[in-house]
Order: C-alpha cells, then sequence, then structure tokens
C-alpha cells in the first residue's frame, strides 16, 4: 500500500517534482485516536466481514424468535439476552479494529463464546413434552460453525494487535512508560464497556415469567437499573478522560451496586434450583452472574491502575494536542499530528 500522496508543493529545480507526504493512517476523534479504512489489513476485513455476517445471522433468528414467541416464556427472555450480547459484539469489532484495541477483540471472542454456551444448553433443554424446536437446531448448528472461525480469526487479530502495538505507539510515541499506561487505560476502556454489558444481561433475567407478567418489583429494578448503569459508565469515562479524582471516588463508591445485584440474582437461580425447577434462565443466571462479577472486580483493580497514572501525561497524549514529555526528560514527539505523521512512514498496520 503506497502511504504517501502528492502534496501540492514543488522543487524550485526544472522539472516539476511533487513533494511526498506520508499520509496519515489515524486520526483524531472524540473517543480518541481512531485508524483511517485504508490502514485496515487484508485479514482484518476478513474478520470483519465474516464476523457481521454471524452477527446478522444471530440477530435474525432471535428478532423472528421475539416475534413468534410468548412474551411470558423463558425462551422470550433468552432471545432478548442473546440480542443484547450480539449488539455489543458490533461494538466490540469495529471499535476493536479501528482503535487496535487487543481487549475488544478478546471481548469480542469471550461473548461469542458465552452466547455459543448458553445457546448450546438451550437446544439441550427440552420444553415440556416437545423437545427443541427446529428453529432451535438450526441456531445451535449456525452457531457452531461460525462462532469457531470468528473466535480464531478474533484471537489472531487481538495478538497481533497486543504484539505490535502500533496505534499506542502512534499515539504516545515511543516512551515504554507511556505505552504501558496507555495499555492500561484501553483494557479498562474495554472492562467498562464489559461490565456494563454483562450488568444489563443480569437486568433482563429479572424477568421470571417472561416481558408480559413483570411485576411492579421487576419495572422498579429494571429501570433503575438502566438509569443506573448509563450514569456509571458515564462516570467512569469522564473521570479516566478528564483524570478527576472526585469521579473516581465516587465510581467505585458506587461499585457496589453490580456484585449486590448478583448475590440476589445467584439466590434466585438456586432458590430454582432447589425446587427442581431448572431451565435456561437460571443456567443464564449462574454465566452472566459469574461473569458479571469477575469483569467488575477485574474493572476496579485496573481502575486502580490508571487512576494512579493520572496527572503523568497520558490524557493529553491519548485525547488532546498538547506536548508529551517522558520520565527521563527526553522529549517525545510534539503532537498527536507528529505522532501520526511519523508513524505513517513506517507503513500501514497489517498482519
Amino acid at each position: 500500500m503506497n502511504n504517501y500522496e502528492e502534496y501540492g508543493e514543488h522543487s524550485d529545480s526544472s522539472e516539476d517534482i511533487p513533494v511526498l507526504r506520508p499520509i496519515p493512517t489515524i486520526r483524531q476523534s472524540i473517543i480518541g485516536q481512531v485508524r483511517t479504512c485504508r490502514s485496515v489489513s487484508f485479514l482484518e476485513w476478513n474478520f470483519l466481514a465474516f464476523s457481521l455476517i454471524s452477527i446478522i445471522t444471530g440477530c435474525a433468528f432471535n428478532i423472528y424468535r421475539l416475534a413468534t414467541l410468548p412474551t411470558n416464556s423463558d425462551e422470550y427472555v433468552f432471545a432478548i439476552i442473546v440480542l443484547v450480547n450480539l449488539i455489543f459484539c458490533v461494538w466490540y469489532l469495529l471499535h476493536g479494529i479501528f482503535q487496535e484495541q487487543p481487549f475488544e477483540a478478546l471481548m469480542f471472542v469471550l461473548t461469542t463464546l458465552l452466547l455459543s454456551v448458553l445457546i448450546t444448553l438451550n437446544y439441550a433443554a427440552v420444553n415440556d413434552d416437545t423437545g427443541p424446536s427446529h428453529l432451535k437446531l438450526i441456531r445451535f448448528l449456525v452457531t457452531v460453525f461460525l462462532t469457531l472461525p470468528s473466535a480464531i480469526l478474533g484471537l489472531k487479530v487481538g495478538w497481533h494487535y497486543w504484539d505490535s502495538g502500533n496505534l499506542i505507539f502512534k499515539t504516545v510515541g515511543g516512551d515504554m512508560r507511556l505505552q504501558r499506561m496507555c495499555r492500561t487505560l484501553l483494557s479498562g476502556m474495554s472492562l467498562l464497556v464489559f461490565d456494563a454489558q454483562a450488568f444489563i444481561s443480569c437486568l433482563v433475567l429479572i424477568m421470571e415469567r417472561g416481558i408480559s407478567d413483570l411485576t411492579d418489583e421487576d419495572k422498579v429494578i429494571i429501570s433503575s437499573g438502566v438509569v443506573f448503569i448509563i450514569l456509571w459508565l458515564s462516570i467512569g469515562y469522564v473521570a479516566i478522560r478528564k483524570e478527576n479524582m472526585h469521579l473516581v471516588w465516587l465510581f467505585f463508591v458506587t461499585s457496589i451496586i453490580q456484585p449486590a445485584y448478583s448475590v440476589y440474582l445467584f439466590v434466585d437461580g438456586l432458590r430454582e434450583i432447589a425446587d427442581s425447577y431448572s431451565t435456561i434462565r437460571t443456567y443464564s443466571i449462574f454465566i452472566a452472574g459469574i461473569a458479571l462479577v469477575i469483569a467488575h472486580f477485574s474493572l476496579l483493580a485496573t481502575f486502580v491502575v490508571i487512576a494512579s497514572n493520572f496527572g503523568k501525561g497520558l490524557s493529553a497524549a491519548v485525547y488532546g494536542e498538547q506536548e508529551v514529555s517522558g520520565g527521563s526528560g527526553s522529549s517525545l514527539l510534539q503532537s498527536n499530528e507528529d505522532r501520526r505523521h511519523y508513524g505513517s512512514t513506517l507503513g500501514c498496520c497489517s498482519i
């Protein structure tokens, strides 16, 4: 790929020779540095296309299920959970590729594998005396055949992002200290989204009798939970973006909600097991709840490290256009524009 373009300047010689300038392969956005489309490699496009086909197919199946199933059934709730997680997969896929985030690729793979486990359990479950429907069989087979290639491609792409660190270098320069801090920040952002994903999935699971038979308690939990997670996500993002310790403390104080709600769901799931009434909702409670607890405490641990890096120039390097200096006193590239142009001379990110 040609990384240079003609620039509107000419030399003073008799021949008009255009001056070549490097083509930027990243640009500034509201969420930080993102790659341009021309810097995405052939393998990444394949991963993107194949995964989108898998997601669209899954969405079509579950939308059809929502249109045909009784709204007071466990299957209806299960279809909502799958659909919610597929929407998050779109975020991980696009954000992971265009920000070269290995953790986003990992979250995509993890989500697809968890969905595969749930869909397998759902297929194996017997509903009364009818057994699995033909549509559940088709969904199970499609999931098996599409998940494995997507997971393999996702792991390959994610490993390349981790190993190369191209976008991190173009964002913060060659200072290893800033690069480590940037990796931690990006991992924290990924965990923040995954935490919200798991919490929303757990909120859906409060619907014990489907969406049509919601109790007043269920309505209060779901509505307040959605408002809470939106505010909590915003607090976490702004705290990192603005390096605001007051918001960090508020973030930690309110972080008790997720594990407390997980315990509430676990008790509900254990009650169903004790009553010999295990359904796909019961399995989903424990899988989503365990995922939420692990992601939540991993996020809090990562947040401690991120907060300890406040005031060391990382936020200016990732989101701003200010000068960044290394701890040893050696100057890094003076601005993100310099880093973009310098990084583009090394070639586009390729796998």
